[in-house]
């Protein structure tokens, strides 16, 4: 599935890169962001039965990088390819071909899980160590309890018993302010920078690509803050109340210089960071398994908070635009930093 999905995204920005009619690339972006959108959970589920709950942290924070990483160099070379002669299409045409390339590797590079677990454990087994040690998935340890494997007999989770698991719905909501937060930023920066700031448009893209270098940073940090289960939720919550903290501030600066500007956009992605990598990774990961659903409700699960967050990032792309065409800039940014206090103010009765 995770190879079709890649294919799929390769093929929709394959098709961007060349459509004409902006039908055409209004459904291929949409199912574009589909085909991401199934990703995602699938890769969840492969990643999470490895790892035991004081290691998903800072996994899963090395691991979220991707997108940070993925961010710098897209926004660099769409900013460049906007000035060239190359045009806007080759911002859509090299990640078709990144894509591609991409899902033809996953089937041989992609480990199966269970031939792999059993060398582990053999591996374990001859040095003696204790069973606690073993780098065994999670989920194949509950195998050996009779009455785990009577609980996760039905894989099949619903959304509504999903939706029960205590914290998935507080994580769902904050997710949503978040990601509604992260876009924000990723979509208007370059543009305030260019028609606020007066930079041009590739300075401006170089500029922004700040915000995901320090989101990069930002995710391995925060991964290593939240390596305690028992505080994971606490980390994110102080990470959402700083990041609303410092989007107001910077609101408030009337003209800020170029000096400014780069350590706002790190210091921003650097604190964003940390609950959107946090958030639809090892925290649901963390509320699954304290249930009775255990890890077989993760994919599930992963899907209802991430589709949270992406309710955010699909009202990233038209309530800002009312609001900066009725209020201005300080008034976007001022709604930015509430949005995050109120990602901060949805997982609160969790983190306490």
């Amino acid at each position: 599935m995770i190879v079709l999905c890649l294919l799929g995204s390769a093929v929709c920005n394959w098709l961007v890169g060349f459509a004409d009619s902006f039908t055409f690339i209004l459904v291929s972006w949409c199912l574009n962001g589909l085909f991401q959108a199934i990703a995602f959970p699938l890769m969840m589920k492969c990643m999470a039965p490895w790892f035991s709950a004081s290691q998903r942290g800072s996994v899963f924070g090395w691991w979220t990088t991707s997108q940070g990483i993925g961010g710098v160099f897209s926004v660099a070379f769409a900013g460049y390819a906007a000035d060239s002669s190359w045009g806007w299409r080759a911002a859509f045409q090299l990640p078709a071909i990144i894509s591609l390339g991409l899902a033809m590797c996953i089937p041989f590079l992609l480990p199966n899980i269970e031939d792999s677990a059993s060398g582990r454990m053999m591996r374990g087994a001859r040095q003696r160590k204790d069973s606690n040690m073993l780098a065994t998935p999670v989920s194949r340890k509950s195998e050996t309890n009779p009455e785990s494997k009577r609980k996760h007999s039905n894989n099949g989770v619903s959304i509504a018993r999903v939706i029960k698991i205590p914290g998935i719905a507080n994580l769902g909501a904050s997710y949503f302010c978040i990601k509604l937060v992260r876009y924000t930023m990723l979509a208007w920066l370059p543009m305030y920078l260019a028609h606020a700031q007066g930079l041009s448009v590739s300075m401006a893209a170089y500029v922004s690509s700040l915000f995901d270098i320090g989101s990069v940073v930002g995710a391995v940090v925060s991964g290593i803050w939240g390596s305690d289960p028992a505080k994971r939720v606490q980390t994110i919550n102080r990470l959402c109340f700083l990041t609303g903290g410092c989007i107001v501030l910077y609101s408030s600066l009337e003209s800020p210089g170029l000096a400014l500007n780069v350590c706002f956009m790190a210091l921003s992605g650097f604190l964003v960071a940390g609950p959107d990598s946090l958030l639809g990774g090892a925290a649901t990961a963390d509320a699954c398994e304290k249930s009775t659903e255990g890890l077989d409700a993760l994919t599930a699960a992963t899907g209802f908070v991430n589709g949270m967050g992406s309710v955010g990032a699909i009202l990233s792309g038209s309530a800002p635009v009312w609001i900066f065409a009725e209020y201005g800039w300080s008034a976007l940014f001022l709604a930015s930093g509430a949005m995050a206090f109120l990602g901060g103010t949805a997982i609160l009765p969790i983190a306490i």
